[in-house]
């Protein structure tokens, strides 16, 4: 892989930068197109370093949303999607873990339960797959403009491989930071290592809340049993005072669950966990149905006076737009299971 490249080669720093430049080039799918570097060099780099970590097995597309399956080395399956966005280009929603441990029992991927971490390449070539797709099919226009790490798994218990694939997001994709977003669901030792490393790009956090209220989210969230809701509060103001700025705000994630968390209690509870909390975006997202979990969506009726009462307690907040539905791509929709799974 390209990591084990550099560090299994003893390469000339020229050499190293021909080789990623053509890693990162959307236009060149293989070893073979390499023509910077000797032909010999590139019949030996194909059998010793496969051009890409991961394998298509089946694309699925909607008007706006693209979903791919893909087979790891092992056999292991994840899933990514690309989104339209706002702005009419693309956003891909890429996975961290085979599987996840959190267990949310709102969420398809929880199911799954955790097999194992991705590696740096396997995160990246996601991000690499959608722009060599975006490249080779014209007729889908726009181009890869931002990444959100929401796909499969929780991206900070793979702290490490996230945080080095955000950088080759930045450094060698020319992604900016604030375009790049890590979500979590509140894991204690990522997030502490996030205010401690000197070595974390200040790329943008998105927090999966979803229940402010500690009882009810220790019931649907097992995580919230390690990091209680002070201490996730406490934790965001001390993100704000050493990132927080005009472009770098906290978002909170909160799925609209009919009956569960859309009460008033509910805007009590979130109004409590706001408070102190100075730079931040809502976003209010219509749960997407996963087969043999007890949910229901809230209405829109429903979302519309949450989101009202909201305002009422001086929280401001959008209704996001649930994007890949239709296949199954929507948020907390990704999973593989049975011998589909390797």
């Amino acid at each position: 892989m390209f990591s084990q490249l550099f560090s299994e080669s003893n390469l000339p720093r020229f050499r190293q930068q021909q080789i990623r430049t053509a890693w990162f080039d959307p236009a060149i799918s293989g070893w073979d197109e390499v023509t910077t570097l000797p032909k010999g060099m590139r019949e030996e780099f194909k059998v010793q370093f496969p051009w890409m970590s991961l394998t298509s097995v089946r694309l699925q597309a909607s008007q706006t949303a693209h979903k791919g399956l893909f087979r790891l080395d092992d056999g292991k399956l994840i899933e990514s999607v690309l989104m339209v966005n706002s702005k009419g280009d693309w956003t891909a929603c890429v996975s961290s873990q085979v599987g996840c441990a959190m267990a949310c029992d709102f969420c398809a991927t929880g199911t799954m339960g955790f097999s194992r971490d991705l590696t740096v390449d396997e995160i990246v070539d996601q991000m690499r797959y959608w722009r060599q797709f975006l490249h080779t099919n014209p007729h889908v226009s726009g181009r890869l403009s931002n990444v959100v790490m929401m796909g499969m798994g929780e991206p900070l218990n793979n702290y490490d491989a996230v945080r080095d694939a955000m950088w080759s997001f930045v450094d060698h994709m020319g992604i900016g930071k604030t375009k790049v977003t890590v979500s979590t669901v509140g894991v204690k030792r990522g997030m502490d290592r996030i205010l401690e490393d000197e070595s974390w790009p200040d790329v943008r956090v998105a927090i999966s809340l979803h229940y402010a209220d500690q009882t009810k989210r220790a019931e649907h969230m097992p995580v919230a049993n390690q990091r209680p809701v002070d201490e996730l509060q406490a934790w965001c103001k001390q993100y704000l005072l050493r990132y927080g700025n005009r472009n770098h705000y906290l978002t909170f994630e909160y799925l609209m669950l009919e009956g569960k968390n859309d009460g008033a209690q509910d805007v009590e509870a979130f109004s409590r966990f706001l408070k102190g909390i100075d730079r931040y975006k809502v976003n209010l997202i219509p749960w997407n149905e996963v087969n043999n979990l007890a949910y229901n969506r809230a209405s829109e009726a429903r979302t519309l006076d949450f989101q009202a009462r909201l305002k009422k307690a001086g929280i401001l907040s959008t209704i996001r737009k649930s994007l890949g539905r239709e296949i199954d791509g929507g948020c907390g929709q990704l999973v593989v299971l049975g011998e589909e799974g390797g």
